[in-house]
């Protein structure tokens, strides 16, 4: 009788651990995010981002759009690949692993290369994005500028 009861118990427990981990894969598909920045940027010799769009679909690709100012230097940066995703009991946090970069100056090699990351909240679905491209631009040194955390919002 009791084997029975501590079956159904640990088939309960299996099954209730699916349907979570069925509910937080679907928070991280078909979203639309967008990257926006926080008061005015100053004049930087570094790429700095200004704004940027992050698309997330469910076959774990994305592709990231992002426009970049320097004091005598703009860029748009296109970027696609796969995203890792990491959950968390509030949120999730998704690694951009880009295979395909277009408008950098330099090409990137050793891909795939991690060019950023994405903390969402849950409920709310908006979160920080931190940029790791600003820094390999700057041949890998963090400035002031480069590397900061941006506000993300996304939808649906």
């Amino acid at each position: 009788m009791r084997s029975m009861r501590l079956g159904r118990y640990i088939w309960l427990l299996c099954a209730t651990m699916v349907i979570a981990c069925n509910k937080t894969e679907d928070m991280a598909l078909n979203l639309s995010c967008e990257i926006s920045i926080v008061g005015k940027q100053q004049c930087s010799e570094h790429p700095t981002l200004q704004h940027g769009q992050l698309e997330f679909g469910d076959d774990g690709q994305f592709e990231f759009t992002g426009d970049y100012d320097a004091c005598f230097d703009k860029r748009r940066i296109q970027a696609v690949g796969r995203y890792k995703i990491d959950k968390y009991p509030n949120g999730i946090k998704m690694e951009l692993l880009a295979n395909w970069f277009y408008g950098a100056d330099s090409k990137m090699e050793n891909f795939p290369r991690t060019i950023g990351s994405v903390d969402l909240e849950r409920k709310t679905l908006k979160g920080v994005y931190t940029d790791l491209w600003a820094i390999m631009a700057n041949r890998g040194i963090p400035t002031k500028e480069s590397g900061q955390r941006h506000m993300v919002e996304c939808r649906r």
